[in-house]
């Protein structure tokens, strides 16, 4: 985890991004929140870009998130 952030459980913010890191059954969970309202997406833009972080989601964890579409 050090080898991409300084501290591991700062909490990150930038924009409409927010990032935090919190402890789980000796692991980590991220928790990653996108606050479109801090945007200047129009709701297509945003329904994309929401549909590409299910994307790698699926993807990169192996999971259906089949409420998503």
């Amino acid at each position: 985890m050090n080898i991409l952030f300084d501290d591991p459980f700062k909490i990150i913010e930038d924009g409409a991004v927010k990032i935090q890191f919190e402890k789980s059954n000796g692991k980590i969970r991220v928790a990653y929140v996108v606050d479109f309202a801090k945007t200047e997406l129009n709701p297509s833009q945003a329904a994309t870009l929401q549909k590409a972080i299910v994307a790698v989601l699926r993807t990169g964890l192996g999971v259906a998130l089949s409420e998503c579409k």
